[in-house]
């Protein structure tokens, strides 16, 4: 493993003729599960890296989704390959701040895990989990309220690939009205709900991650 800069975990991959695979974790950073679906995903990868955003890991600063957003462009200044982007619930909204042709033609195709619908109804539950799991933020609740439209994604110009995952809490981050909401969008490709699938969670899940990777997102990458 590397680490660029501080910010950037780079882990050398199997599948050498691929694209590499960017993780994009929610607002609470790495997080265990992380090392399972880390794991599986170099079998498809050439690389697959994370970034580490203000505030996150012990890093310094504070997070909200501005600061998020720029972190990820000035990442992507040293990242010279096209990338494939495993977005995880809130992290769609730190891309979907990016206007800059510098990020955008870095990225080949998103897979968005776990659809966050109206991330203001979930903020005081945001800020009890980001304490603790040691993320600082300083997002205003306001800044929150047009993702309460799922059209605002429609911007991005990238094919989005969505998998989410028939969880407890996925019932809870988008339910089917939701989900058929956010298809109208002309930027989705496709919306799958298996019946299982791994948490954005303290726990690594090895048998978890593998099945999603294998099944799921190793079919898009």
């Amino acid at each position: 493993m590397e680490i660029l800069e501080k910010s950037l975990y780079v882990w050398t991959g199997k599948a050498k003729e691929k694209l590499p695979t960017m993780i994009l974790p929610n607002g609470y950073g790495y997080l265990d599960y992380v090392e399972g679906l880390k794991n599986s995903l170099l079998e498809y990868s050439s690389f697959v890296t994370l970034p580490i955003l203000s505030g996150q890991n012990g890093h310094s600063g504070c997070l909200n989704i501005e600061k998020g957003s720029e972190d990820l462009e000035n990442i992507f200044h040293s990242i010279t390959q096209r990338t494939n982007l495993i977005c995880h619930c809130s992290s769609l909204m730190f891309i979907n701040e990016i206007n800059t042709d510098n990020f955008w033609e870095k990225i080949d195709k998103i897979i968005l895990y776990s659809y966050l619908s109206n991330p203001i109804k979930h903020f005081e539950r945001y800020k009890i989990k980001s304490q603790k799991y040691g993320v600082n933020i300083n997002q205003i609740e306001e800044a929150l309220l047009k993702y309460s439209d799922s059209r605002v994604y429609n911007r991005i110009p990238r094919p989005i690939y969505v998998i989410h995952p028939k969880t407890a809490m996925n019932r809870i981050r988008a339910n089917k009205t939701e989900l058929d909401k956010l298809s109208q969008n002309s930027n989705i490709v496709s919306i799958v709900e298996p019946e299982i699938g791994y948490e954005i969670a303290p726990e690594i899940q090895e048998s978890k991650t593998s099945f999603i990777t294998k099944k799921y997102f190793s079919k898009i990458l």
